[in-house]
């Protein structure tokens, strides 16, 4: 190459270097250039400012000497892959500690260069401070945290005072007469109780959809007879408001794989809905159809009063209202159909809303994956259980609760007794040596519930009875621990009468004091 030549790219090469200098320099994000071993041979200013440490300090350390020890993994990870040639380069989120202790939570991006024959030269790190946007996040987490504290605290103060209402509703029904003014007043008590309580389920189910805490107990159904039974228990609450239900459902089976508690109760919130938006004299049609070889859909049509399509877009969000009126006279929490759309999603499926517009009713569609038809039946359902007559320790602080259940279970025949608090609870239960134990959880006088079964576990005298959580507190976490406690059931208040019967007419309540 000619002198001249050369002269002009080494110049060229000189103006190269210096700008990328220059960008090395001044760039507002660390940069690190590290040598094959892994030490560090240069790092910018704005990397020495981000760490509080001078160029000198830095130079000659590797990055697993001035992170935190509890990323060291995840950095040799990151540098065997690029050694390996798994990757060119590597994005991941690591700890700094910077010089006076603090923790630097950084974005880094690491790349290798490579020579003409394949070796490493030199690893490229580039390092952005993320610590407020980590901050941010754990603030948030921190909220989401306590939203869900004070949500679960909520569902417990709402419970207990419908508790004894609906108790007092079961105790009117059972003492009624023939006055039609008392059994109209008890059939809207116990709606509003109904109501109640449904609002404060989606609240708290909405909750648990949203931080994946939902278990669901799946198994081989039908969900043509899913739909019809779910239907029909909601036929009551339709015609009372003055509409028609129509059902459309095949004479053959539609097998899926769901819990068909929770796929009744998405149903029974878009019923419920329909009810809301839809005029005395309108008609609801549930249909059940057969749309491909492996979806089964669900098509739920009202009459009623429609919606914008831009009502439609924004539907299934959690506290998205239809209902903006002053009176909100069909409004609710707003989250009936969010909790839909999070049940159905868990199974799989798929949730959509159409209207042609106000005044023209919608159409829900529920699209779940089909399931092969199941095998012959192990052998006849077994026979229901007899009623059976119980010796019940009722441990419960809240006064009007504790003896609505007590005037309730005596309607039915058991020998109650009750007690307001852990300790008089212990003491009742030795000298009653019940059969059944219906216990509250948050008691007060330093002992609670969880204190109360673990105790009751350790009396070889009363290890042997029923023991039942009785509690506003109904979330997955709130069950686990009663399990853990020696609880044999957890019911969440307020507790249907029929499912408390089940629970003590069932084969674990079958233990009497002579067996014990």
């Amino acid at each position: 190459m000619p002198p001249k030549h050369r002269q002009l790219e080494e110049a060229s090469l000189r103006e190269d270097l210096a700008s990328y200098r220059l960008i090395f320099d001044t760039a507002a994000v660390g940069i690190g250039l590290g040598l094959p071993d892994g030490s560090m041979a240069e790092v910018n200013p704005f990397f020495c400012q981000m760490l509080g440490f001078s160029r000198e300090e830095l130079v000659g350390k590797s990055s697993l000497e001035i992170g935190h020890p509890d990323d060291a993994e995840t950095t040799l990870a990151a540098i065997d892959r690029l050694r390996s040639g798994a990757a060119g380069r590597v994005e991941y989120e690591k700890r700094y500690l910077r010089k006076d202790g603090s923790v630097l939570w950084s974005h880094t991006t690491l790349a290798i260069v490579r020579g003409p024959a394949g070796e490493i030269r030199s690893l490229v790190a580039t390092v952005q401070d993320i610590s407020r946007r980590k901050l941010m996040e754990d603030r948030l987490l921190e909220a989401d945290r306590r939203k869900d504290e004070f949500l679960a605290m909520l569902g417990h103060e709402l419970r207990n005072p419908l508790a004894p209402i609906r108790n007092a509703v079961h105790i009117l029904n059972e003492k009624a007469g023939d006055d039609p003014v008392e059994r109209r007043a008890r059939v809207i008590i116990e709606r509003q109780v109904a109501h109640m309580t449904r609002m404060i389920d989606d609240l708290l189910d909405v909750s648990r959809i949203s931080r994946g805490k939902i278990l669901l107990r799946l198994r081989r159904l039908d969900l043509v007879d899913l739909v019809r039974v779910t239907a029909e228990d909601h036929r009551n609450e339709l015609e009372s408001g003055g509409l028609t239900l129509d059902l459309d459902l095949p004479a053959e089976p539609l097998w899926v794989d769901g819990d068909p508690t929770r796929l009744s109760q998405a149903l029974g919130n878009l019923l419920h809905n329909a009810r809301k938006f839809t005029d005395p004299g309108g008609v609801v049609t549930v249909r059940v159809e057969e749309e491909t070889s492996e979806t089964a859909a669900v098509v739920l049509c009202d009459t009623g009063i429609g919606m914008e399509p831009h009502m439609v877009e924004h539907l299934f969000e959690t506290f998205s209202q239809a209902d903006r009126s002053l009176d909100r006279s069909r409004g609710g929490l707003g989250l009936g159909l969010a909790l839909v759309r999070g049940l159905v999603e868990q199974h799989g499926g798929s949730v959509k809303a159409d209207s042609d517009g106000p005044g023209c009713g919608s159409r829900f569609t529920l699209r779940l994956p089909r399931a092969a038809e199941p095998g012959p039946a192990a052998g006849p359902e077994p026979a229901p259980l007899p009623r059976v007559v119980r010796r019940i320790l009722i441990i419960e602080d809240h006064r009007d609760a504790a003896e609505s259940l007590q005037m309730l279970l005596e309607l039915s025949g058991h020998e109650v007794e009750i007690a307001p608090d852990g300790l008089t609870g212990l003491e009742a239960a030795r000298g009653f040596q019940p059969d059944v134990v219906l216990c509250d959880v948050g008691l007060p006088n330093g002992m609670n519930g969880y204190d109360v079964a673990r105790a009751l576990r350790a009396e070889p005298e009363l290890r042997g009875c029923l023991l039942v959580a009785l509690t506003g507190y109904g979330q997955a976490e709130d069950q686990r621990l009663a399990h853990e406690a020696g609880f044999d059931q957890h019911l969440t208040k307020p507790v249907d009468l029929v499912v408390l019967e089940r629970v003590l007419g069932s084969g674990e309540a079958r233990t009497t004091r002579e067996q014990r």
